[in-house]
This record gives C-alpha cells, structure tokens and sequence, in this order.
C-alpha cells in the first residue's frame, strides 16, 4: 500500500480484485506489452 502523504488531496487508493488484474495481464499478453513485476526487482538471493 502507498504511505506517501497525499495532503488536502482527495485521492483514496485503488483496489484492483483478482478478476481485474487477470484481465490486465491478459490484455497485456494480447499486445505482446512486456512488463516487468515488483516480486521481481524486490527477491532476496
């Protein structure tokens, strides 16, 4: 989650559900779109 200080903004964050984010990886691999994910850059060795 963002902790960052967001002021007088009115900004919630967003929730994506599974079924969301199954739809955005699909559309992904549809335009053949690399992306590369967070638990990627973050693994321990």
């Amino acid at each position: 989650m963002n902790t960052a200080l967001r002021d007088r903004l009115d900004v919630e964050d967003v929730r994506w559900t599974v079924e969301q984010l199954k739809q955005v990886e699909e559309s992904l691999t549809q335009r053949k779109v690399e992306r590369w994910r967070q638990e990627y850059l973050s693994m321990n060795p």
